[in-house]
């Protein structure tokens, strides 16, 4: 009798284990973001809004008081290692002429996909130039699972520069990211 207990016990300490779910943090979350302007683009801002499961989205923007027909963007992404205090370069994209994407996006594979990816995390701001006014990217989700399975554990820094060619930095967004 004691024996069927003790089974009986162990199966059924067995079967609780099976049924209980294992949630898994993630591998990565961003901790800052802070944006500069410049005399182009007046009163920047930039918001971080972190969520209880470590998901987060970011508001960004500015208003633009002159009409911008041709816009430059490149993305730069950094590591700060353990050892030394300073980001060094790990990736540059290209620098793209954000008006001709979006006016070539249909002939241009490269370009649609850029489209493609702006247009489901950002679209109030995809419109052909000129860009001027209020411009602002609201709440942005970026699922970056599979992006950052590819980096070592340490702080990322990803600068986003918008420009042209009357000014060298109208906008700069940095996104300060741990991966684990």
């Amino acid at each position: 009798m004691m024996k069927f207990k003790f089974f009986t016990f162990l199966f059924l300490i067995n079967s609780i284990n099976t049924q209980v779910e294992v949630e898994v943090l993630p591998k990565y979350f961003h901790e800052d973001v802070d944006c500069t302007a410049s005399f182009s683009c007046l009163s920047p801002f930039c918001n971080l809004n972190k969520f209880l499961d470590y998901k987060s989205t970011i508001t960004f923007g500015c208003f633009l008081w002159r009409p911008l027909s041709k816009i430059f963007v490149q993305q730069i992404t950094k590591q700060k290692d353990g050892v030394s205090p300073f980001y060094n370069t790990l990736s540059k994209s290209p620098i793209y002429d954000w008006c001709e994407v979006m006016e070539n996006a249909e002939t241009n594979p490269i370009y649609k996909l850029l489209v493609e990816f702006f247009g489901n995390v950002a679209p109030e701001i995809m419109h052909k130039c000129p860009y001027w006014g209020s411009v602002t990217a609201f709440n942005l989700t970026f699922n970056m699972d599979k992006f950052f399975t590819f980096y070592s554990p340490g702080v990322y820094k990803n600068i986003l520069f918008i420009f042209d060619d009357v000014d060298s930095e109208i906008f700069k967004l940095r996104i300060y990211t741990r991966v684990f």
